[in-house]
């Protein structure tokens, strides 16, 4: 650098940037969560459901959307797999790619 610049940079370390703080905090909440999830055959933590699969229905036409209707929950140890139903009824037509395409 020549004498009389300045360099600006973004201080990324977690203690001085928010943002940064929010994700490590959500990802903290997220450990948690997986460590007092066991599975319900051999008890070993992190039964959560995080796999979507697509196919909630559209509340006017009824067709599947890209929307999950359900969350899959696998044990990594035993290999139990359940599927979750996601919350809600259907879809708001606003996704739906027939009512709107």
């Amino acid at each position: 650098m020549a004498a009389g610049e300045v360099s600006l940079e973004t201080d990324l370390r977690a203690h001085r940037n928010p943002l940064r703080r929010q994700v490590l905090a959500e990802a903290g909440r997220k450990l948690a969560t997986a460590l007092l999830s066991p599975c319900p055959q051999c008890q070993t933590p992190g039964y959560v459901p995080d796999k979507p699969v697509s196919g909630l229905p559209c509340l006017v036409c009824g067709l599947p959307t890209r929307l999950p209707r359900a969350f899959v929950a696998r044990c990594r140890a035993c290999g139990k797999e359940e599927q979750i139903p996601a919350s809600g009824s259907g879809a708001d037509p606003a996704v739906c790619e027939w009512c709107n395409p």
